[in-house]
């Protein structure tokens, strides 16, 4: 009776820690996805800062070479959109961010884009949904594609 007590207690006892293994490799894919959610949104916090201030250099820094359109294109875009747009300001929430097995990030945004037309003065405003795809890069994620509406662009 007590050998057949101490199996049913030892096969308990493993049944336990087998779950509790699970419980700690889930947990630890959850931190792994946290990081690189993270790492999306500060990249997206980065070029926004760049955009808003109409640093080109800055935000192209955070364009991936593989940049879905061309890369110049992009930036000559840019440029000319802080030429005419004064007080740009930028505002979005997450609406979704998942990942593809190669850790490709797609972000779908809720955005409101307000800014001073700089030949009239009179204050313009945009409001959409958009997706992004977001590479990761020499360490950091970056902008691959900007479905339309874009978010980063005054047209």
């Amino acid at each position: 009776m007590a050998r057949k007590l101490l199996g049913v207690l030892l096969a308990a006892l493993m049944t336990a820690c087998a779950v509790s293994e699970g419980v700690e490799q889930k947990n630890a894919v959850t931190s792994g996805t946290g990081k690189r959610i993270e790492g999306v949104k500060d990249s997206l916090q980065r070029l926004k800062g760049a955009f808003e201030a109409g640093r080109t250099s800055e935000f192209m820094q955070l364009v991936s070479q593989a940049y879905v359109g061309e890369t110049t294109r992009l930036e000559t875009t840019l440029t000319r959109d802080f030429v005419r747009a004064r007080n740009i300001s930028l505002s979005f929430t997450y609406d979704n961010i998942t990942f593809d097995e190669k850790g490709a990030a797609f972000v779908a945004v809720t955005f409101s884009l307000g800014y001073t037309d700089a030949d009239t003065g009179k204050q313009a405003a945009k409001k959409g949904e958009t997706t992004l795809l977001m590479r990761f890069e020499d360490g950091k994620y970056k902008l691959a594609e900007m479905r339309s509406p874009p978010l980063f662009g005054i047209e």
